[in-house]
C-alpha cells in the first residue's frame, strides 16, 4: 500500500511537471530591437529598454531635406516625447568625434586599407 503511495506521488509530480511544460508559457526574454519598418522616408524603431516598463520608440522622417529624429518612451500606458533632433549635419560627418583615437579604427584608416586592396 505504501509503496503504490510513492507511486501515485511521483506520478503526479510528473504530471504536474509536464503541464507547466506543455501548457506553462516561458519566461519573458528581453528584446532590445524588435522591429524596423519604413515608408516612404518614415522609419520607425522599436525597443524595450526597461523590460516590462519602458518601450522605447525611435521615429526618423527623411521625407523632407531637413531630417528628424524623434524618440518616444512608453512609460505606465503613457507616450512621451522625449528628444528630436534635426539630422541633416549630422550625416555629413564621416566620423565623430573627429580626433583620429576616438574610434578603432578610423574612417581614413579604414579608407587607406581599402584602396590599398584594390
Amino acid at each position: 500500500m505504501r509503496l503504490q503511495l510513492v507511486i501515485a506521488f511521483l506520478l503526479g509530480i510528473i504530471a504536474a511537471l509536464l503541464g507547466v511544460l506543455v501548457f506553462g508559457q516561458p519566461a519573458a526574454q528581453p528584446v532590445w530591437a524588435q522591429t524596423a519598418a519604413g515608408a516612404g522616408g518614415l522609419f520607425g524603431v522599436t525597443a524595450n529598454t526597461d523590460p516590462g516598463s519602458t518601450n522605447m520608440i525611435w521615429l526618423i522622417d527623411t521625407r523632407t531635406e531637413d531630417p528628424k529624429l524623434s524618440i518616444y518612451e512608453m512609460r505606465e500606458s503613457r507616450l512621451n516625447l522625449v528628444a528630436v533632433r534635426n539630422i541633416k549635419y549630422d550625416q555629413m560627418y564621416d566620423q565623430y568625434p573627429g580626433q583620429p583615437n576616438a574610434q578603432r579604427p578610423s574612417v581614413d584608416q579604414v579608407r587607406k586599407e581599402v584602396m590599398q586592396r584594390r
